[in-house]
Parts: structure tokens; sequence; C-alpha cells
């Protein structure tokens, strides 16, 4: 949520439970981080909230194909609820899917260099293998569809980081 004027300092477990935003059972994973430019929050279910000056977002990993097991969207639209005189000037919703692809390092490369790119000498430039980002953006009737393709890596716990997609 883009707000004007907005200001994260307000923003803790015990506020949002007593807003009725979350639940008063939800449980912190990690310390809240909190500074002058924002406020950091994750709770155990997996939900995320990371309020800054002009913006709160709302994210989770969703493990589930349940839409009514998805917390951010819900959290979300209480939090507009229990706010309703803020100047909010934008919702940008940002889904987001990332597939596991192995343990081999270069099939994300090999996928968007070689399959997606057409071939061309700039492929083998330099010290080490090129890597690439492509990024797509459909302008459609009522907004804008951004799609990327990138190479992240993934890291759960202390497992060693696989690529993915």
């Amino acid at each position: 949520l883009i707000a004007k004027n907005y200001n994260p300092a307000r923003i803790s477990p015990d506020f949002l439970a007593a807003s009725g935003i979350i639940p008063h059972d939800w449980q912190l994973a990690t310390k809240p981080v909190v500074s002058p430019n924002g406020v950091q929050l994750k709770f155990k279910n997996g939900l995320s909230v990371v309020a800054q000056p002009g913006s709160i977002t709302f994210s989770e990993a969703i493990r589930t194909t349940s839409i009514t097991e998805m917390e951010a969207a819900k959290v979300a639209s209480r939090y507009v609820e229990s706010l309703p005189a803020a100047d909010y000037q934008q919702l940008r919703i940002s889904p987001m899917c990332l597939y596991n692809l192995g343990d081999k390092s270069d099939t994300v490369r090999q996928l968007i260099v070689e399959a997606l790119l057409a071939p061309s000498p700039w492929h083998s430039f330099g010290s080490s293998p090129t890597k690439a980002t492509v990024s797509l953006i459909y302008e459609l009737e009522r907004c804008q569809l951004n799609l990327k393709v990138d190479e992240p890596r993934f890291q759960q716990g202390e497992n060693e980081a696989v690529p993915g997609l």
C-alpha cells in the first residue's frame, strides 16, 4: 500500500492485534527490526510486514493452492478497513513464482541466455558465463503487467543455496 505522509513508527505486533488487523495469537518468528526508516515484522505463519515512509508491504511465501489459506491479502484488507482515513495512493499486487530447478548451478543461465535469447557472440564475452535477466512489460486495459525472468538462489535454513527460476 502506498500512502502519502505514512509514518511507519506506529506499526507493531501490539498495534496490529489491538486494531483487529491480525489475530492476538500470532507469534513473531524473529525479533522486530525497527529503525528510523522502517519496521519489519516476520510472523511464524510466514507473513511479513514491512513499513517504510510512504508505504507498507504485506507479503508471504505461498505454499498452498487454497486461496482461503493465504493471509497477506486478508491482513492488507483489514489494515485498510482499520485505517480508512489514510491518504492511500496506490495498491500494488506483486505475485512472484519461484521454481526450484535442482542443484545444477548453470540451468537457469542456460535457459535464459541460450534458450530465450538468440545465439550471439556476446554470450561468451568476458571471463565468466553471461548472466541475464529478461523483463517483459505488458500494457493491459486497467494496469501494467511486469514479468521478470531472473536467476534467484533458494536458501532454506542452513542448507546450501540452490538455483531457481
